[in-house]
Formats: C-alpha cells, structure tokens, sequence
C-alpha cells in the first residue's frame, strides 16, 4: 500500500486508533456524511461534464457550433435514498430552457425512490405526521409526503 505521507507502520495504527475513538458512538454519522459528500462531488462532476457537451465548447472558446453559454451555478437542495445533498451547485445557461441537468428532473427536489417510499408508507396505513417522523428519522429532513415533487 502506498503511503504517501511517510509515515511509520505504528504512527499510523495510533492515528487510525484515535480516530475511531472519537468517531465510536457516531460511526454511522461520518459514514453517512462520507457518502453524501462522495454523491455530492460525483453528481457535481457529471452536471460539470453534461453542461459541456451540451454547450460543445470548453470555458472561454469561441465556436461556431457553440449552442449556448454557461451563467454560473444555482443552489439546489436534493433529496436522495441517502439523505439530503444540500447545496447541490447546478450549472445554469444563459438562453432560457436551456441546459437540464440529468442527474435529477427539472422541478424536482426528490428522488423517485423517494417518493415512491413516501407512497408505500401512506398505503401502509401511516397519516401525514407518522410520515414526516419516518422521513426525519431516516433521511434526516422532515417531509410530510405532501408536496408531489
């Protein structure tokens, strides 16, 4: 194994070990958090790649094929099988109706896993509330299932 810091066999067992014992009792959090930063940066990087071969040139280039021209980022909150990816960076066009991402539907703050979750919880037999308490509990963000996005 590669070990580009240089660091000792047994500096590295006492740093793995202080680490899990900060972490004990909410490994599951960091790994949770891990994840949803690792979603997070890969759904970044696709929309990044997607809007340029929508647009068909690169930052800066001037070309005749060009279709349109990049207008920053919105913010996005989107909410996954994994939990709430908040502050998703959306790359944003200039014409209007231009690039869609297609990491997730336009309008859309859920995953169809999401909602199709939400909607096997109400054919269950649970109300609105007992809905939202599950959503909080499980995804960390408190949804009442209402809204059809």
């Amino acid at each position: 194994m590669n070990n580009p810091l240089g660091l000792s066999k047994t500096k590295l067992n006492e740093i793995f070990s202080d680490v899990n014992i900060l972490y004990r009792d909410n490994i599951e959090e960091v790994i949770k958090e891990y994840v949803l930063q690792g979603l997070k940066r890969t759904f970044e990087k696709a929309m990044k790649a997607e809007v340029l071969g929508y647009l068909k040139a690169k930052r800066y280039e001037r070309k005749k094929v060009r279709i349109d021209f990049r207008n920053g980022y919105r913010h996005r909150n989107l909410l996954t099988a994994f939990g709430l990816l908040q502050g998703l960076k959306v790359p944003r066009t200039r014409r209007k109706g231009g690039y869609c991402p297609g990491v997730f539907e336009r309008y859309k703050r859920r995953w169809r896993q999401v909602n199709d979750f939400i909607r096997e919880i109400f054919i269950a037999g649970a109300s609105t509330r007992q809905v939202g308490l599950v959503m909080e509990v499980l995804l960390g963000k408190r949804d009442n299932g209402g809204s059809p996005d």
